[in-house]
């Protein structure tokens, strides 16, 4: 089930990447049907509440299949051109596909594993680190104490 569900997922998921890529060369174009498919999704999300709640209430109620199959064209175009997610993200979306890059998301999933490693390797140095100097600590408080040795010696003599 679980492989069915990432099969799925990783199918919508290029077919995104090839539609935002071919649409985003027409920005006006990628605009209209961006703009057609928030309002179809705020439209069917505001009437299927109004028809909960109307149903709550009791009262009478119309044009539910119509608001539902609105959420559904809406999700579905927001989806296929990229906007669901970009939208709340960043307008980044027409240049990356424009480019062909990855995601936004993407380049920030991999500079943040950057920064972890570049973090991992410096806690890795300041252990070394802190591990030289209390050797060192070490080595100066036998140095001290061989010199009161000596210091004792020579006195003794």
């Amino acid at each position: 089930m679980k492989n069915l569900i990432n099969g799925i997922i990783g199918y919508f998921d290029g077919l995104e990447d090839k539609v935002r890529m071919r649409i985003s060369r027409y920005p006006i174009t990628f605009a209209l049907i961006g703009g057609f498919a928030i309002v179809e999704f705020w439209r069917g999300v505001w009437q299927v509440t109004d028809y909960l709640f109307l149903k709550y209430l009791d009262l009478p109620i119309e044009g539910f299949w119509s608001n539902l199959i609105s959420i559904i064209i809406g999700t579905g175009l927001l989806l296929i051109t990229g906007l669901y997610v970009s939208l709340f993200i960043s307008d980044s979306v027409i240049i990356s596909g424009i480019r062909k890059d990855r995601k936004e998301f993407e380049k920030v999933i991999e500079k943040m594993q950057r920064e972890e490693n570049e973090l991992v390797s410096h806690v890795t140095d300041i252990k070394n680190t802190n591990e030289k100097v209390c050797s060192i600590d070490n080595e100066v408080v036998l140095l001290r104490k061989d010199i009161a040795e000596l210091k004792e010696l020579i006195k003794n003599k």
